[in-house]
């Protein structure tokens, strides 16, 4: 199939004037060429050159071409409803299959940019199969859905049904990362998602991410936020969704981050289509690898629900060479990934949109159909790589 793959071009037009080269004589004149001595008494006018610098304003002119679709087929219509076979996602037909995507920050940062033009931007133009929505489930000095609920629910469900209707996969994911222990807030998640599962438990797009990010201690004590914890959590949740969406997979988080995956297991939730979240900075930790090999050897699956750049949310040293190494081991073993974020507006290095500023507009931004002008480098490499897979096998 021909794909016309059209990419945004900066064009920079600088003009500046050359003034004149300055000259030094080489010797002195010779006598004949001084002033005579019967000069006229008449008065002589002495003109005084003004000398007039015309100075050109260097004009930049910056050309916005819009991104344009490079594939028409629909992940959901092709893949159907998905399921855990052993450490395997597999799509209808039982063939493995890799979603990847990018994630929201927190929706609550960025109510507004999910439109439908946004999400054909992101399926069609970047080769995404997958959305994450991340809004945060817990309180802190950023209201979470526990103080909003109305607010955020409606405003899950408005994205969710755009982005069904557009054939994507959806992760609708309840993020704990600011009070880190999901006991605290059980019972308005296990609300949260009775609700969600009763709406969408029949559609094929969902996927449900139940605790991002647990950390630090136990509410109101010293002890940690073990995984026997987090799986007490995680047992009323999933029995929630079951009741409702006896098939589609849940996403389970797992201690400190999510970065001690090899707890869980070690300890498994029962039940089917469980996998578990694990999330990575780069530099890559010390034996990383190592324990994602011995939990696909326990034939147990591993979601990289969240992915950056960095070391940490506030590390500008971009590190995309590790990135990308880390990229390549996940396509190698079959394990999905999701990239973070897109809607902080530049608070966040690796946000992968520039920052809403001079003439490129909120308006801009919730259009869609970026240019690269618009596009952070970590933007740009997240879209080539996303592209790169559709590419490949047209």
């Amino acid at each position: 199939m021909n794909i016309s793959i059209r990419k945004a071009i900066s064009i920079t037009l600088t003009s500046a004037l050359m003034a004149g080269c300055l000259a030094a004589c080489s010797q002195d004149l010779g006598p004949e060429t001084l002033p005579s001595t019967t000069e006229s008494t008449e008065a002589t006018t002495t003109t005084e050159e003004t000398t007039e610098t015309t100075t050109e304003t260097t004009e930049t002119t910056v050309v916005r071409i819009p991104s344009s679709p490079i594939r028409n087929e629909r992940p959901v219509d092709i893949n159907g409803q998905l399921k855990i076979d052993g450490a395997n996602i597999v799509n209808k037909e039982g063939s493995p299959y890799q979603l990847r995507g990018v994630s929201s920050c927190n929706l609550n940062e960025c109510p507004d940019l999910f439109s439908d033009s946004v999400i054909s931007t992101l399926a069609l133009d970047w080769g995404c199969d997958v959305i994450r929505l991340s809004f945060n489930g817990d309180v802190n000095d950023d209201p979470g859905y526990a103080k909003m609920e109305e607010e955020y629910f409606n405003k899950i469900c408005t994205i969710t049904d755009s982005l069904i209707d557009q054939g994507l996969y959806v992760i609708i994911d309840w993020q704990i990362k600011e009070n880190g222990d999901p006991m605290q807030y059980k019972d308005i998640a296990v609300d949260f998602f009775s609700r969600i599962s009763a709406i969408y438990g029949d559609k094929e797009n969902i996927i449900y991410e139940i605790c991002s990010n647990p950390n630090g201690n136990v509410s109101g004590s010293e002890d940690p936020v073990d995984w026997a914890r987090i799986k007490k959590y995680a047992k009323a949740v999933t029995n929630a969704i079951r009741k409702n969406d006896p098939d589609n997979i849940i996403i389970c988080g797992t201690p400190e981050y999510s970065t001690k995956i090899a707890d869980a297991a070690d300890s498994p939730l029962k039940g089917d289509n469980i996998c578990y979240a694990y999330h990575f900075s780069c530099p890559q930790e010390e034996g990383a690898q190592e324990q994602i090999e011995k939990v696909l050897d326990k034939k147990i699956c591993i979601f990289v629900s969240e992915w950056y750049p960095a070391a940490g949310a506030e590390d500008s040293n971009i590190r995309l060479d590790d990135a990308k190494a880390w990229l390549d081991y996940l396509d190698s073993k079959n394990i999905s990934w999701v990239s973070w974020p897109i809607g902080s507006n530049g608070t966040v290095p690796f946000e992968l949109l520039n920052p809403i500023e001079g003439d490129f507009t909120d308006e801009d931004r919730s259009r869609g159909h970026w240019a690269d002008v618009d596009i952070s480098n970590c933007g740009l490499f997240v879209r080539d790589r996303l592209k790169s897979y559709i590419l490949t096998t047209e």
